[in-house]
């Protein structure tokens, strides 16, 4: 009868053909920055995520070396970071064509891809729609009206 693998006997007997990260992590970025037009600034944005005066990944969490790399970063810390600065938007025009019912059916990932809100919005129960707080057509209920 043998004895029990340990974690490391079971980490070590996996054949992995390639290092992780490296030149496919970066395709993956870049699919992802072309994907999104995030724009010039996102890779400035990129090279000060994880750094003493920069962003903190949203996405991880290892301890910050003392002395950052250039690229301190992973594919998966990039990735939500190129989503965030996507340059879709989704402006009060397209919350005045869907009400909240009808996008309760659409999936995480198409309510993503139509980008980030321009402005905040209220909910107005009598059109069962989202409305900037500019163009609400019930101003007084959107104002007043709070979600329980």
């Amino acid at each position: 009868m043998s004895s029990p693998k340990t974690p490391h006997d079971e980490a070590a007997a996996i054949d992995v053909p390639e290092p992780a990260g490296g030149w496919g992590s970066l395709r993956g970025i870049v699919k992802t920055e072309l994907s999104q037009a995030a724009g010039p600034g996102a890779l400035e944005t990129l090279f000060h995520q994880n750094k003493p005066d920069g962003l903190a990944c949203t996405s991880c969490a290892w301890i910050k070396p003392p002395i950052p790399a250039v690229f301190e970063f992973c594919e998966n810390g990039a990735k939500p970071t190129l989503w965030d600065l996507t340059s879709a938007r989704a402006t009060p025009k397209f919350f005045a064509k869907h009400t909240v019912s009808a996008l309760q059916q659409w999936s995480a990932y198409d309510l993503e891809k139509e980008g980030r809100l321009t402005e905040p919005l209220r909910y107005d129960p009598a059109s069962r729609g989202c409305w900037g707080t500019t163009t609400c057509p019930t101003v007084r209920t959107c104002a007043t009206k709070r979600p329980r």
